[in-house]
C-alpha cells in the first residue's frame, strides 16, 4: 500500500506532467538491446533525459517525472548513468513469494526474469546508476535537499567485471524524501577471490528520508556504505561481503529484517557515531566485530 501511494504521489509531483513530456519510456524505444554485448549506456541516458529534464544547474526542480521501463536483458553500461529528479527507474518483474524458515521475506520476485545492468570491464565512473552527479566544477548536480522522488524497483546491478580498484558502486544515492529502492541485487567481486578490490553494492553519503526494500548485497569491501538520515529499511540481505554495513554517520535510520550471512564484519560503525534502530533481525554469531 505504502509503495502504491508512493507512486501516485511520485506521478503528482510538482503539478504532473507538461503537455510534451512522455512519461512512459521503454529503453528499447530509445535504442537499448540488452543483449549484453552492445553498450547500452546512451540510450538509457536519453530514456532519462529526453524532453530536456532537469540535469546539471537546475536546482532539481523538474515538472515533468517520468518512469523507464527496462525489459528482461542484460545492458552493458560503460560509464555513470545519472538520474533527474522525479525518475523511476522500473524493471520488468514477475512475482512469487520466498520465505525463509525464520518468517523474513528475502525477495518476492523470480529473480532470472529481472533486467540486469552490467559494468563493462572498460566502466569509467563512480557508479553504475547515480542519483545526483558530483563535477570538477561543483560538488554536485543538485542538493540532495532537493533531490526528491526517485526510485529504482526491481533490478540487478552487477559491477564485478569493473575494475576491482577504483571504489566503483553499484549504485550512488544520495536522494531525499520520497526516494526508494526496492527488489535490487547488487553483485561485486567476492573479496575472498580478490581481497583487494575495492568495489561496494550502495553508496549513501548524505540524504534523508527514504526507503529501502528487499536488497540483496552479494560481495563487495563494502555491501551498504551509509552517511545519511531518517532512512527505513526492510528485508536487507547481505552475503559474502568483506563489510556488510558501514556506517558512517547516521540518525533517525530504522533496520528491520536485516539478514548477514558469510560476511567478514557484520556492522562498522564510524567515528561521527549512529542513531540506529534495529527491529527483529537476524545476526549470526561473530558477525560485530
Amino acid at each position: 500500500m505504502f509503495f502504491f501511494f508512493l507512486h501516485l504521489h511520485f506521478l503528482a509531483y510538482q503539478g504532473g506532467l507538461t503537455d510534451d513530456t512522455q512519461a512512459w519510456r521503454d529503453v528499447r524505444e530509445y535504442g537499448a538491446k540488452g543483449d549484453g554485448h552492445t553498450d547500452d549506456t546512451e540510450a538509457i541516458q536519453r530514456a532519462i533525459s529526453d524532453g530536456d529534464r532537469c540535469s546539471i544547474d537546475c536546482d532539481a526542480k523538474d515538472v515533468r517525472p517520468v518512469t523507464v521501463y527496462l525489459p528482461s536483458g542484460s545492458y552493458l553500461i560503460s560509464s555513470t548513468i545519472s538520474l533527474s529528479p522525479g525518475t523511476e527507474i522500473l524493471g520488468n518483474v514477475s512475482f512469487i513469494r520466498v520465505e525463509a524458515s525464520n518468517g523474513f521475506v528475502l525477495m518476492s520476485t523470480q529473480p532470472e526474469e529481472l533486467p540486469r545492468l552490467v559494468a563493462a570491464p572498460s566502466f569509467v565512473g563512480g557508479a553504475l546508476l547515480a542519483s545526483s552527479v558530483y563535477t570538477g566544477t561543483q560538488p554536485e548536480w543538485y542538493v540532495d535537499s532537493g533531490n526528491h522522488y526517485q526510485s529504482v524497483r526491481n533490478l540487478v546491478v552487477d559491477i564485478r567485471k569493473s575494475s576491482q580498484k577504483t571504489s566503483i558502486a553499484g549504485i550512488h544515492w544520495r536522494a531525499y524524501r520520497g526516494s526508494l529502492l526496492d527488489n535490487v541485487r547488487f553483485y561485486a567481486t567476492n573479496p575472498a577471490s580478490e581481497p583487494s578490490t575495492t568495489q561496494l553494492g550502495l553508496y549513501v553519503e548524505n540524504g534523508s528520508g527514504g526507503v529501502l526494500s528487499q536488497l540483496m548485497f552479494i560481495g563487495g569491501k563494502y555491501g551498504l556504505y551509509t552517511g545519511t538520515q531518517q532512512f527505513t529499511s526492510s528485508s536487507l540481505h547481505f552475503k559474502n561481503c568483506e563489510t556488510a554495513l558501514y556506517i558512517d554517520r547516521d540518525w533517525g535510520l530504522t533496520m528491520q529484517k536485516t539478514v548477514i550471512d558469510g560476511c567478514d564484519t557484520g556492522v562498522t560503525v564510524g567515528l561521527q557515531g549512529a542513531g540506529v534502530s534495529w527491529l527483529p533481525s537476524l545476526l549470526p554469531a561473530g558477525a560485530y566485530p
